[in-house]
């Protein structure tokens, strides 16, 4: 037992403080392993103190989807704090989803903790403007046995810093702060009795940690895990499998330069088949710089037609001779309610291929509905990319399977047939594609990403 424990993976993530009693907390874990394993759940107080634990026993290829106070045999889920998830299982294969009758937000474990985090999404509103205001709140967990000083640094879009703040977090034990209140006095008044912000943050550890940023409106919520520097890795292309504008919706994307250096890059919105969408995109960012926009602008996509029809597609990032690049970002996905942003969804820039991926979670019923795209990186070779989708209920039976076959550029964007109360989603393929997941109400309330994990 010690010898596992010692060598056991163990997967990180927040508690974003809450007092709302109608607030869930679930978890979703699928052990990919050949045989049964035990997952011990482990929710810590932000002092590193009162920690709670259950265990949830899988078998293989199985998936469990609990409430966290279900799991912790408690009557309430946890106010605030953390939550580690340790087992001998392959990969950290979970995910966290919270909200209520009118939010939903989830996010994915880190794979690593590190020292240096981006968060690259920040957008500020505050003050008397109702159903326009907006904030960004930051998550820190530190699951070491040493106390973390933290420097928080705010950049703008333009690349430069209005200011840090320093944020100690003990040992064992988690932050969360409103980056309104954490940076106030460097923000803009927006002459609203509030604060105006558009850009990212970047953490700096004295130890490992893991973070998170999550973005809230009055009538949204969306969460993104902030990615370390190990992750932001080289490559000749990065891929948005999905963006979706027009009749309601609204895709905004975001790039950040994380390099000391400038990035050139070339952008195309491409169609289903592997069409160019509108036209190509040249955007020059200098180190740390910022560019965010909404894809039909920057695409100059048409779009006028009465009424307004929905168009999707996704995006292929790459330097203009082919080169390497290191780019960081995201892309927001969200509809209109009462003229402020309704139901969204963030997901993260794409930079590895893979043949093997799960989406952790998925719920097909007449009430939710969940889908997927797939989107074909390759372009100059012959074949087609035969793609292997199947669904697998908690035991880990597969009850549904099909195979898409894309030719070069093309993408699929597809919602689950099979009729399944919780399981979870696993593609293979011959060749290296990209994947995203979302979640829904079918009344289009409710809009979340499902995380692909590779």
């Amino acid at each position: 037992m010690a010898f596992l424990l010692m060598f056991s993976l163990q997967c990180l993530f927040p508690i974003f403080d809450s007092s709302r009693a109608d607030e869930f907390l679930g978890l979703s874990i699928v052990n990919r392993d050949n045989q049964p394993r035990e997952f011990t759940v482990t929710a810590t107080g932000p002092e590193g103190t009162n920690a709670q634990t259950g265990r949830v026993s899988i078998p293989a290829g199985g998936q469990r989807a609990q409430l966290i106070n279900e799991i912790l045999g408690t009557p309430r889920r946890p106010a605030s704090g953390w939550i580690r998830i340790d087992s001998p299982a392959t990969g950290c294969t979970s995910f966290l989803a919270s909200g209520n009758d009118s939010m939903l937000d989830s996010a994915d474990a880190p794979a690593i903790t590190s020292t240096t985090i981006l968060i690259p999404d920040v957008a500020i509103f505050t003050g008397f403007v109702e159903l326009n205001y907006i904030d960004t709140y930051l998550a820190i967990v530190n699951s070491g046995s040493s106390s973390a000083t933290v420097t928080a640094r705010l950049f703008g879009l333009d690349g430069a810093m209005p200011g840090s703040t320093v944020i100690t977090v003990p040992a064992g034990g988690s932050r969360t702060l409103a980056v309104s209140e954490a940076f106030r006095e460097v923000l803009p008044d927006n002459r609203l009795g509030g604060r105006v912000f558009q850009g990212y943050v970047r953490l700096n550890s004295n130890v490992q940690i893991a973070a998170w940023g999550r973005i809230e409106t009055p009538l949204s919520r969306k969460l993104a895990r902030g990615r370390t520097l190990e992750e932001i890795r080289s490559t000749t292309l990065a891929v948005i499998p999905h963006f979706a504008i027009g009749a309601g919706y609204e895709s905004i994307l975001n790039l950040v330069n994380p390099t000391a250096g400038p990035l050139i890059l070339e952008l195309t919105a491409m169609d289903n088949r592997g069409n160019l969408m509108g036209e190509a995109a040249r955007v020059t960012l200098a180190a740390g710089q910022v560019r965010r926009s909404p894809v039909g602008e920057l695409f100059r996509i048409d779009n006028r037609t009465s009424p307004q029809t929905l168009i999707s597609g996704y995006i292929r990032i790459r330097e203009p001779q082919g080169g390497s690049i290191q780019v960081a970002g995201d892309i927001e996905v969200f509809t209109y309610a009462f003229d402020s942003i309704g139901s969204s969804v963030l997901y993260p820039i794409s930079d590895t291929a893979a043949t093997d991926w799960i989406i952790p979670f998925v719920s097909n019923s007449s009430v939710y509905f969940s889908g997927y795209a797939i989107a074909n990186p390759n372009e100059m070779l012959t074949v087609q990319t035969d793609v292997q989708v199947e669904v697998l209920n908690s035991a880990g039976t597969v009850i549904d399977r099909s195979t898409i076959s894309l030719s070069p550029r093309s993408r699929q964007a597809s919602v689950v047939a099979a009729d399944v109360q919780s399981g979870y989603l696993r593609f293979t393929s011959n060749l290296p594609i990209h994947i995203v997941g979302a979640i829904g109400t079918r009344n289009g309330r409710l809009l979340d990403q499902l995380p692909a994990l590779r």
